[in-house]
């Protein structure tokens, strides 16, 4: 009961703060409790999209709601709630249990990229005459910093630090409070992919086929490995390697320590902007109509799943269950080992956008505009 009571307390605060449905800004504080967020897309700085804890299916839909135009990248879960940015654009607030309505936020200024959220911070890029990327402070409710430039990847947080791809080709670090320039690298080739981070090294890929690892307290360029063709997917890294699909379908592995490919697996296919690694397998999406289960270690391919539409949004995987859309209208639950469909469910739209993981809760939106949350309580 007192659990029960806190969380309409907090809900009433968050009604009173959100500033109605109209084109005003947004409060969103965090309680410092709550269930597990997903604050960008891929989930993390790793890039993994991987959850140990498991949402096994089958699912219940929790809720869905309508927004004004087609979603900007996956859903983000915050303590308490869920918002969805639109290409309108507009910034949808939700109640994560309920799904009720709390705030919107428009604007005139058409946005490049999904936004992160960094503490009371929300990062976003903005186009128009002068793009910029801007950190919105959500308590005081204004712009704190803007820094000049096209940023149409998701930032990354590390730390008090931001990783911001400017598609230019730099790579700057920046300071999260105050926006302030810690390093820039000249990277070169065209940048619209999040890099990943882990073990204080930065990964990022470049469409003119590759992949540079530098150091992230300095923007050293530590190596720099030539895939032979753009790379189509945000680099996930865990261990020995680093995971990344290229323009002319392969996925492939490359070593941390060396640079140097480990192996190379054709699948024919553009992939999806994200892969999900678990333990022992990377699963991706395709436009061939399959998602696709690899080893690892080897490169092996496990298994394909066929669906009856493009996979263009990344998948997540939870336990041992992965999660993807498919432009057929369907969420598709699959065993991470196997392939093997374990529970499936028809949405109002094809589904092109990558998945969302909270704590026992999956979020996806579709083309028509509809958000979907879906878990086991």
């Amino acid at each position: 009961m007192v659990g029960i009571i806190k969380r309409l307390s907090g809900l009433l605060a968050l009604i009173l703060l959100a500033g109605g449905c109209g084109g005003g800004v947004l409060y969103i504080p965090g309680d410092g409790q709550g269930g597990q967020t997903w604050l960008q897309t891929g989930g993390g700085k790793e890039g993994r999209a991987y959850r140990a804890a498991g949402v096994e299916p089958p699912l219940r839909l929790l809720w869905q709601q309508k927004t004004d135009a087609p979603p900007l990248a996956g859903v983000l879960f915050t303590e308490r709630l869920v918002l969805q940015q639109t290409t309108a654009p507009s910034l949808y607030m939700f109640d994560r249990y309920s799904g009720q309505l709390l705030g919107k936020r428009g604007g005139s200024t058409p946005l490049c990229g999904p936004p992160t959220l960094v503490g009371k911070l929300l990062i976003y890029g903005e186009l128009g005459g002068k793009p910029h990327l801007r950190a919105f402070d959500r308590q005081q409710r204004k712009v704190r910093w803007s820094y000049a430039g096209v940023v149409c990847a998701p930032v990354v947080e590390w730390g008090d630090t931001l990783l911001v791809a400017l598609e230019s080709g730099q790579l700057v670090a920046l300071a999260a409070a105050d926006g302030t320039e810690l390093w820039k690298s000249e990277i070169g080739g065209l940048l619209q992919l999040a890099p990943a981070v882990e073990a204080e090294t930065v990964y990022i890929g470049n469409a003119a086929g590759e992949l540079i690892a530098l150091d992230l307290l300095s923007g050293t360029e530590q190596w720099r490995c030539d895939l032979q063709s753009g790379v189509r997917t945000r680099p996930a890294v865990e261990g020995a390697y680093v995971y990344l699909g290229t323009a002319d379908g392969a996925l492939q592995a490359v070593r941390v320590d060396s640079g140097q490919v480990a192996w190379r697996r054709e699948l024919g296919a553009l992939m999806t902007a994200g892969l999900a690694l678990t333990p022992a397998v990377v699963v991706v999406g395709a436009v061939d109509h399959s998602i696709y289960g690899v080893a690892r270690d080897s490169g092996e391919i496990l298994w394909q799943f066929a669906t009856e539409g493009v996979v263009r949004g990344a998948p997540a995987a939870a336990g041992e269950t992965v999660y993807c859309g498919s432009a057929d209208e369907h969420l598709y639950a699959l065993d991470s080992a196997s392939g093997r469909l374990q529970w499936k469910y028809r949405l109002d739209g094809p589904a092109l956008g990558p998945i969302a993981l909270g704590e026992r809760m999956v979020g996806i939106g579709t083309e028509k505009g509809t958000v979907y949350v879906f878990g086991r309580f």
